[in-house]
Formats: structure tokens, sequence, C-alpha cells
């Protein structure tokens, strides 16, 4: 039986760019939900759930290119080598206060205050290596959660509606535009034995609740932050507070008057590498 075909794409682009965003856009245009960023070289690298033609290659080459890309490669491969990928960049971590990632080919030894987050990402974002994951783990861990209703847009690998289920939100919701990235939520939350429902989906208007939602997190790109700032609004309970990252520090007074421009007061500003995460609440009298 054939095994399912990736197409793996390399960016590289010397010096490293400040915002891979331009680049980032290009490839979840062409279906890519799923990007890594290394270093050494500086690239960007993503992952494509269908094998395309030499010349949609050459087409998506071009498009990358044009936004200042100086070299593309393109790899097909198998379904097997997703773990092989992800070990080569994924190790054990603290975050914040108490949370540790940690893989689940590792084994660690927490404190015991520590909350552990057990993760198998697979092709999903989320694995507590980028700022802004890091950012919103740490608003998290600040916030009172208990009984709170939780809704986390573009949930990813999951870590995020783990992380609330873990700090006593309840219910709490997961959803993302990739099938496949719910599937890894979903095995994600059963091993760390936490209750979070995952499903497909963006559209705000589905994901209206009885009374609104308490918090909603959302660590996307700042262009559909600022596309969803109204939306958000509309859904959350007066009081309601909205986590959001994904943003690099040139966007983050478009992202932060998009909120305001909504109803949204400003509550909260932190920056890690150039990435920042800006939490607002929908005014109580709302």
């Amino acid at each position: 039986m054939n095994q399912p075909l990736w197409l793996q794409v390399t960016i590289e682009r010397s010096p490293e760019p400040d915002d891979w965003s331009p680049w980032i856009e290009v490839l979840e245009r062409w279906n890519c939900q799923s990007t890594l960023e290394t270093a050494d070289p500086p690239a960007l690298v993503g992952y494509i759930s269908w094998a395309t033609s030499p010349d949609r290659q050459r087409e998506l080459e071009g498009e990358l290119r044009a936004r200042g890309a100086d070299s593309v490669r393109f790899e097909e491969i198998v379904e097997t080598d997703w773990s092989v990928e992800w070990k080569k960049h994924f190790r054990p971590q603290r975050v914040g206060e108490r949370w540790v990632i940690c893989p689940s080919w590792e084994v660690v030894q927490p404190e015991p205050e520590d909350l552990v987050i057990v993760l198998d990402p697979g092709h999903a974002f989320g694995t507590g290596d980028h700022p802004t994951t890091r950012l919103c783990l740490e608003e998290l861990e600040r916030c009172d959660l208990v009984h709170r209703s939780v809704w986390d847009v573009g949930c990813g690998s999951g870590i995020l509606s783990i992380a609330a289920r873990m700090r006593g939100a309840v219910p709490v919701l997961g959803t993302d535009v990739d099938p496949m990235a719910v599937d890894v939520a979903r095995a994600n939350a059963e091993r760390n034995g936490v209750e979070v429902e995952f499903r497909v989906g963006e559209g705000v208007e589905r994901e209206r609740r009885d009374g609104g939602w308490e918090v909603v997190v959302s660590n996307i790109i700042s262009a559909t932050l600022t596309r969803l700032a109204p939306n958000v609004f509309s859904v959350l309970k007066p009081g309601g507070v909205w986590i959001t990252s994904g943003i690099y520090e040139g966007n983050v007074d478009d992202v932060r008057a998009s909120a305001v421009r909504a109803g949204f007061e400003a509550l909260r500003q932190e920056t890690e590498s150039q990435w920042a995460m800006l939490s607002f609440r929908k005014p109580s009298n709302s």
C-alpha cells in the first residue's frame, strides 16, 4: 500500500527576515497550514499535503521568489517521515513558571507544581518552541481560568486548548481550518487525559454560545486577527478576554487598532524576539 506523500517546501533567505509572514501567507494559499522556522541556515519550511506537478511547483516558486526568497527547494516525503522531521527540532522545554512541554517520545522529571503537556505535533503548529505559543501559554498562566469557558481559534496541535483545560477552564473548544490538525489535537488531548472538544472550522458565528465565551485565544497571523476582531467581540461575554498572538511587532498597531474599533479595551502587551501577544477585554457594559 502506498504511503501518503507530502511536499516539503524549504525557503531560504539571507539575512534572516524579521518577519516570515509574507512567505507564510503564500504557503497558506497553497493549502499549507503548518510551517517551521530554522536558524542555520535561515529558512522557512512548510508542508503541503498533496504532491504538485512540476509546473505547479514552478508557479509556487515564482510567488515565493517574488517576495524575496533566495532559494526554494522541493522534496517529496512520506507520511512516516513526520516523526523524524519533528524530532530534529522538538525537545522538552520549560515555559513560564509552571509549564513543561514534552514531546511524546521524551521523558521528563517534573517539579511538584509543574503542569506537563505531552505533545506529538505531527504536522500541526504549536509545540511551545515558537515565541507566539510561549507568549500565549504565559498569558494563560496569568489568567484565572477556573470554570471559565475558553475557545481556541486556530488550535493547531491543541497545545493552548489543553493548557486552558489544565488550568481549570470548562468547557474548552478548539477549532482549526485544517482537518489533520484537528485530528492531532484530539490525539494530544487524549494523551494528556483532558476533555476538550475539537472540530474543523473558523466561522465565528457558528461557535456562538449561550451567554458568550469568557476567554477566546487566537494564535494566528495578524491579517486574520484584524479580520476576526468584530466577530470575536460579538461572541464574547461582557467582561470577556481575547488573547491574541502570531503578531510581528511591526503589525502590533494595526491589530490593536482593529480590536479597539471593534469595541475592545486593550489590556496587556508582551513581546519576545520581535513577536507580540496582545490581550483585550470586552467592556462589562457591552
